[in-house]
């Protein structure tokens, strides 16, 4: 075999090779997505095609592949309400180059309503253009309503924490006070100013430790107190 017909050879076997390399990175990216439920997108600039990948599509309750790609498509599947804030993101990044992550509301087809973090950034040609927009996607549903569960829970706890010392150190007291009155005046004098300190701890520690304490009238409400 002539020199030049054995590198021709091994020229194209060298490239079937990195074909299917190719092949298997792609699948096990799309692996990987999948198993993490994390999507990718790409933006071209200059032929203004969109690409999803397989994960993404799901992401948004489509089937991959199933409609066309398009930053319309894309931006009308987003929140009517969180939309401007979008597009006004999307235009920043073209005029700064600037990377970005948020969390905006998006509309499946089915009308259920999810949320997604998307993080992205400009890809530059050496002249310093802007060539293509990339990012990645994910549910983030899950993780934020668990956070914000996280901190209803911490409230409702505090706020029990809260009953509990108006009770042990305030209302007994009180209740102390009422039945020693007529027995032993001194005594009951006593409970009432335990009490008066007690609510005024709390009162400072609700209000925050800012230098300055409640003076008398500053509390007073504008209208009365509903039952």
């Amino acid at each position: 075999m002539a020199p030049g017909t054995v590198r021709a050879v091994d020229t194209a076997a060298r490239i079937v090779d990195l074909e299917a390399q190719l092949t298997l990175s792609r699948r096990l990216l799309a692996d990987a997505q999948q198993l993490a439920r994390i999507g990718s997108w790409e933006w071209d600039l200059a032929t203004n095609v969109v690409t999803w990948s397989d994960e993404l599509f799901r992401i948004y309750g489509y089937e991959p592949g199933s409609i066309e790609v398009s930053y319309e498509a894309f931006l009308g599947r987003v929140h009517p309400e969180d939309r401007p804030s979008v597009d006004e993101r999307n235009r920043r990044c073209f005029d700064t180059h600037e990377s970005f992550e948020d969390v905006k509301r998006i509309i499946r087809p089915e009308g259920t309503e999810f949320l997604m973090r998307t993080r992205g950034e400009m890809v530059k040609a050496d002249d310093g253009a802007p060539v293509r927009m990339i990012g990645i996607c994910e549910d983030v549903t899950d993780e934020i309503h668990a956070r914000e569960a996280d901190v209803a829970l911490a409230a409702a706890e505090q706020a029990r924490q809260r009953a509990m010392d108006v009770n042990d150190n305030v209302m007994q007291s009180l209740v102390l006070a009422r039945y020693r009155m007529a027995t032993d005046p001194e005594d009951a004098r006593r409970s009432l100013t335990q009490a008066i300190a007690q609510c005024q701890r709390i009162v400072d520690e609700l209000l925050g430790d800012h230098g300055t304490r409640p003076v008398p009238g500053s509390l007073r409400r504008d209208t009365p107190a509903t039952a």
